[in-house]
């Protein structure tokens, strides 16, 4: 075996362990030959096809050394400039069909990683792929955002595993994913290979029964944006997510009330619309109402804050008409008494379109409307609008809070 043979097979098994491409101080080091020779030769695998090189790169070496056992190690680093190899695909997949007893028990994507393909290589699923997740709470955590997510194994549910199930799935312990919009208005979702590669195989293959071989997308796509900055790129990009946003002004709202006026601040069934029909959408909205219905609303610190800091009596808790007493969504509703009619029709027409979703989802049959409407983007729109008059509520209590202190 030649120099250029002996340099491919050591690439060749680097990438296969690492998945990256090998240094020439790397092979310089393992060949035992000088740098300089190495580079030349591998340049000449490059200029055959037999490879990518990277050129110019600044390493940095670090030599340890001691004189005897009884002194301490003494540190020594110096840059080198060298150059990274990187396997061709051809090579690799002759290689792969060559050992096919080594990787048939493989999932489909650590597979594809050994046939050269990019660690950070987005690949484009079905939306669908997240459902087997979020029906599944009691196995599985999906934090999902505007942008992406991520899914955990939930714990309590790890806790009851033997240890073999255990390691099993041992490569689910934290799953990220982002989001596109395709151009007929549907969600795909969007890992990269790497975290792929790091499934279990049953995973894989359940992820490989979803994946979009040519997806076609939306030329605009801030969210989608946003997730590739932070992502790839390590900018700190402000998603402007509105269900995060509510649970965060919920949360601040319960601080200012010093006790729970809404007493679940968030709802683990609760994600933005993944296909686009109306019944997804209503779905969702079902879901959001969970946090501003009745159940979710303290009526004792409710009336204790109305009749403490704001001046109201018992008989405001009363239906003018029917004498029957008021919802604690009524009576949250009195705390913005100092709104203007537009306003509060505003406040009325938001929780209206919220809670049409909760009792219409259940009419309207799944198919896509995507010529017509984008349900995405509605649901999110009237999410932002529930997040303002959230906003607007957290602005009335606080005031009312400055001028007379917490409720007792």
């Amino acid at each position: 075996m030649d120099l250029k043979e002996k340099t491919i097979q050591i690439s060749v098994d680097h990438w296969i362990k690492n998945h990256t491409g090998i240094s020439a101080l790397d092979l310089s080091r393992v060949l035992k030959l000088p740098h300089m020779n190495v580079l030349k030769i591998l340049q000449q695998l490059r200029d055959e096809g037999k490879g990518a090189l990277r050129e110019d790169v600044e390493l940095t070496v670090v030599t340890f050394s001691s004189r005897s056992r009884m002194t301490c190690l003494k540190q020594k680093s110096k840059t080198v400039i060298t150059s990274i190899f990187f396997p061709s695909e051809e090579i690799l997949s002759d290689h792969y069909n060559k050992n096919l007893g080594l990787y048939v028990n493989n999932g489909e994507y650590l597979n594809r990683l050994h046939l050269g393909g990019s660690p950070i290589q987005l690949c484009f699923f079905d939306s669908g792929v997240l459902k087997k997740y979020i029906d599944n709470p009691s196995i599985y955590c999906v934090h999902d955002n505007i942008t992406g997510g991520y899914i955990t194994l939930n714990s309590d549910h790890t806790a009851s595993l033997t240890p073999d199930k255990y390691e099993e799935i041992g490569g689910f312990a934290l799953f990220r994913y982002g989001k596109r919009i395709a151009k007929d208005g549907s969600v795909t979702i969007a890992p990269i290979l790497h975290d792929l590669a790091e499934l279990p195989v049953k995973e894989q293959k359940y992820w490989a029964s979803f994946e979009i071989e040519a997806p076609s997308f939306r030329k605009i796509d801030p969210s989608f944006d946003a997730f590739t900055q932070r992502t790839f790129a390590g900018q700190f990009v402000d998603s402007h997510d509105p269900l995060e946003q509510i649970t965060t002004t919920m949360e601040s709202i319960n601080r200012l009330m010093g006790n729970k006026l809404f007493l679940r601040e968030t709802n683990p069934s609760l994600h933005y619309p993944m296909i686009n029909t109306e019944k997804e959408l209503n779905q969702c909205l079902k879901e959001l109402y969970k946090l501003i219905s009745d159940d979710n609303l303290n009526s004792n610190l409710l009336k204790q804050f109305l009749q403490e800091k704001m001046g109201y009596k018992d008989s405001d808790f009363l239906h003018k008409t029917t004498g029957r007493p008021l919802s604690q969504l009524q009576l949250l509703k009195l705390i913005f008494r100092e709104y203007t009619p537009e306003e509060i029709g505003f406040f009325d027409k938001t929780v209206q379109q919220i809670k049409d979703g909760r009792t219409g989802d259940v009419h309207k049959i799944g198919v896509s409307a995507a010529k017509q409407k984008n349900y995405g983007e509605s649901f999110v729109e009237i999410a932002s609008d529930l997040l303002s008059h959230l906003q607007g509520l957290e602005s009335v209590i606080k005031f009312y809070i400055d001028k007379k202190g917490k409720v007792i």
